[in-house]
């Protein structure tokens, strides 16, 4: 009996997982129960196939392995935020970021800091975590168009989100394609690149045009004390750029921002309800 699928039953398919998954997004309710029905429709094609029930569950186990560096990724990326929290890490790096934000170049350097961000964290809704709201909250002062300024940092971040070998997008589509993570990135890169130097050309347009008549957030003094806030990620980058392996590049700086908040006297207690629950 032929085992491909119709058209029309691929739609079928495709339409009981997707249509579900928005209304779990737009309802507030598990995303796991709202692909129950994709999942159970494309169970009863291939019955009546009759695909072997141990085809299936090899494809199943095969599929769970390939990508077990998205799951890793995903839980990494929930614990290193509370961690790097906790540390003290992201408000130190919020400080820095608004020491070099020029009035007259708010757009510009808002994008290119998100992009570094998201580049370095792998996750647009990680970066935006960090850096998103004071950002925000510096280019209302400076009273510039808040749309606008959204499209800063959300182009920034998704500029990493699809580019970081970090990326939980980047890995799956490695991983799905069946290619080297190092081949992936040069095949992206070029686009990355163009893309970027694109978006950077038309927010350095914007603040030619646009004129800020607010005034700059005032900022802390960065002290040298502050200096052991920068190790976590920096560590990051570094083992990115090294090629490491990304559990080594995600536990490393996950233990340094460890070793950063037990330095300064936040207690194990706290470090591991913090990451565990997400809050800090």
């Amino acid at each position: 009996m032929k085992r491909s699928f119709y058209l029309y039953e691929i739609i079928i398919v495709f339409t009981l997982t997707l249509l579900p998954l928005m209304a779990a997004v737009f309802f507030n309710f598990p995303l796991a129960a709202a692909m129950i029905p994709g999942f159970f429709i494309l169970i009863y094609f291939a019955y009546q196939k009759q695909v072997p029930a141990g085809a299936l569950t090899d494809s199943v186990k095969k599929g769970l392995y390939r990508n077990r560096n998205v799951a890793w990724l995903l839980v990494f990326i929930g614990l290193i935020l509370p961690t790097w929290s906790l540390a003290g890490t992201i408000e130190d790096l919020n400080t820095l970021f608004l020491h070099f934000i020029s009035p007259d170049y708010f757009l510009t350097i808002a994008f290119l800091i998100t992009v570094f961000m998201s580049l370095t964290v792998g996750s647009a809704v990680g970066s935006l975590s960090i850096v998103g709201i004071p950002l925000m909250s510096a280019g209302l002062a400076l009273n510039l168009p808040q749309a606008v300024i959204a499209g800063a940092l959300v182009s920034g971040a998704f500029v990493g989100d699809r580019t970081s070998p970090l990326s939980s997008s980047f890995q799956l589509l490695a991983f799905s394609t069946e290619l080297s993570v190092s081949r992936h990135f040069r095949a992206i890169l070029p686009t990355m690149a163009a893309t970027a130097l694109l978006t950077a050309g038309l927010f350095f347009g914007m603040d030619t045009v646009l004129t800020s008549t607010g005034s700059p957030p005032e900022t802390e003094p960065l002290a040298w004390s502050r200096v052991v806030s920068f190790v976590p990620p920096l560590l990051l980058l570094i083992l990115i750029l090294l090629g490491k392996d990304m559990k080594v590049c995600f536990l490393s700086a996950i233990a340094a921002g460890g070793l950063v908040l037990l330095f300064r006297g936040t207690s194990p207690a706290e470090w591991i309800s913090g990451a565990i629950s997400g809050t800090a």
